[in-house]
């Protein structure tokens, strides 16, 4: 008897011990468990954020992170799914997402080599291999979406399904790039005075041709009245000013109408398929990395187009430089400067300086879902919030907003009953007497206009000039047409006012207006403010606003929220949520 409790000792003791150890692995395998699933969800965001500033290798970098602990953890996993029911299933799982991960790698590998060969594919011609990419790409995004279901991500497939399509069609794309004078600013951008014409034969460029946009207006077989605005300095619209509208796609659209209907294209039945829209600033930066054009270089490239627009010298600068720009970024091999263009347009297109539009809905909706269409907000029926945009209109005022510093101001309070009272100063300060050409050193007649949500109320403008406009010509008689995207509906509220500013001084505006706004029956009130930025334009933008009585953001704690920047991003979002006192 005593021999069997011995021995029923024994065994109790090496159950126990078993017990232990298994609880003690289990217990550090639960605590790597933590420790391994928080290093793969840190690497996720490192990857998301590494993609969505095109930086493909440090995105690789973290998902490669990722394989290995899964890696790691699968035969681990299969072990104690045997003995623990509750984690059988998570082997599969593991699985699972390291064949999303690994095709994840896949696809970074083939963006890095689109980033990198890309735009030389198509200025050598060599569209096939540029196709062939997109392909690969298209296949691994349909392997992640069948396994892992994402909006965005089934979108870009979209994307690069229709692009493949368009890419590869026999008949030839014609793009059109816009080159846009900052200097003298329309509301879709700076003044169209040269663009460049591309064709596409199965993905690669096939020709590139750079005009005057005056030569091209001339051969109009349409006559257009122009906005009201401009009729001070023509009797016909074109596409020089065909930028008038802040929605970039609107404008584009209309640009290449103009365009088709000029006998340069209309003989020869071509159409526009794309529009690329860029600010002189971005020319002079790629300068500045591709070094000087014979006497044209970083420093003084505005200021040359400039005189050889104004004193007719027929030097056609941007004729001259725009092919050994693209020939130089053909030939393109250091590294570092690839990088540097990357960047240099990445930065661009957040600042609104580049702006794309394609004549096809899905891949035109893709890029409204990425912001750099230059679309402007669509105010939503159920908008609770506010919304803002300020356009310049240079018209007749020489080339003086290059010397133009502007300020926006807009302290707006909401009122007890939900109202939104706003009153916005806009001071405008011309510089342009430091200058001795007198296409910088006049007055900059500006015609500015502000976009509010449909049911504002305007109360007062103050500090706005006075210009009575005649019909240069009876456009009745003439046999002009009315442009029906003139007197489009919108979702907004425009108010139209001229704002001329003399050179060496300064000048202020003051607009008040108000709507019916929010439901405050709530706690936890949402309130959106979105600004649209011109393209263009730079400046210092001020937003103050002040909640109702016993109200507080939540965001700041406090009964006014505070936005200020000399650097507007192209489209501002802030988001905020109204708090009664009694909440906090």
């Amino acid at each position: 008897m005593r021999i069997i409790k011995i021995v029923f000792a024994i065994f109790f003791l090496i159950l126990l011990t078993a017990i232990v150890i298994f609880a003690v692995g289990f217990w550090n395998f639960q605590k790597e468990a933590v420790f391994s699933a928080g290093k793969i969800y840190d690497n996720a965001n490192l990857a998301a954020n590494a993609l969505k500033n095109l930086e493909t290798k440090k995105a690789r970098s973290s998902l490669q992170i990722i394989q290995t602990e899964l890696n790691n953890w699968f035969e681990r996993l299969e072990f104690w799914g045997k003995i623990v029911p509750l984690i059988k299933s998570i082997p599969e799982n593991i699985k699972y997402l390291r064949d999303i991960t690994t095709t994840s790698i896949r696809l970074t590998e083939q963006l890095e080599d689109l980033k990198n060969r890309g735009a030389q594919l198509i200025l050598q011609q060599k569209g096939e291999e540029l196709i062939k990419i997109l392909k690969d790409i298209q296949k691994e995004i349909s392997i992640i979406t069948k396994t892992a279901s994402n909006e965005k991500l089934y979108a870009a497939g979209n994307f690069i399904t229709a692009l493949i399509s368009w890419l590869d069609d026999p008949q030839p794309q014609h793009i059109v790039i816009l080159f846009q004078n900052s200097s003298e600013m329309r509301p879709g951008g700076g003044f169209i005075g040269s663009y460049a014409h591309l064709t596409l034969i199965k993905g690669g460029l096939s020709n590139l041709e750079v005009n005057d946009i005056y030569d091209t207006d001339g051969q109009l077989t349409v006559k257009v009245i122009p906005p009201e605005q401009l009729q001070t300095i023509t009797t016909d619209w074109g596409a020089r000013d065909a930028n008038w509208f802040l929605d970039f796609p609107t404008s584009a659209n209309k640009v290449t109408k103009f365009l088709e209907a000029s006998h340069i294209y209309q003989d020869r039945n071509i159409n526009f398929s794309g529009v690329i829209a860029i600010n002189d600033t971005v020319i002079r930066d790629l300068l500045n990395i591709l070094g000087p054009i014979e006497d044209i270089n970083s420093e003084n490239f505005l200021a040359e187009v400039q005189k050889d627009v104004e004193t007719k010298t027929n030097k056609g600068i941007l004729k001259k430089i725009t092919p050994i720009i693209f020939d130089r970024l053909n030939q393109l091999e250091n590294d570092a400067d690839k990088k540097a263009i990357i960047n240099l347009i990445g930065d661009k297109i957040i600042n609104k300086d580049i702006m794309i539009y394609l004549d096809n809905p899905v891949m035109e909706s893709f890029i409204k879902t990425l912001n750099v269409g230059g679309e402007w907000f669509e105010i939503p029926n159920n908008f609770t919030g506010d919304y803002l945009a300020v356009t310049n209109a240079n018209i007749a005022g020489g080339k003086t907003d290059a010397f133009i510093n502007q300020k926006i101001i807009l302290n707006s309070e909401i009122k007890s009953n939900g109202a939104i009272e706003n009153y916005l100063i806009i001071e405008r300060e011309n510089n342009g007497n430091q200058r001795s050409e007198k296409w910088y050193n006049t007055i900059n007649q500006n015609f500015i206009q502000i976009f509010t949500p449909k049911n504002t109320k305007l109360e007062l403008i103050y500090g706005n000039d006075e210009k009575k406009i005649k019909p240069p010509i009876d456009y009745k008689k003439s046999g002009h047409i009315i442009d029906p995207d003139l007197s489009a509906k919108t979702d907004k509220n425009i108010f139209g006012a001229w704002f001329n500013t003399p050179a060496g001084e300064s000048k202020k505006m003051e607009i008040q207006y108000s709507r019916a706004g929010l439901n405050l029956s709530h706690d936890n009130t949402p309130y959106q403010f979105i600004f649209d930025k011109q393209s263009g334009v730079n400046g210092y933008l001020e937003i103050n606003i002040k909640t109702p009585a016993g109200f507080i953001w939540k965001e700041s704690g406090k009964n006014i929220f505070e936005y200020k920047s000399d650097n507007i991003p192209a489209k501002l979002i802030i988001q905020l949520t109204l708090i009664t006192l009694i909440s906090k």
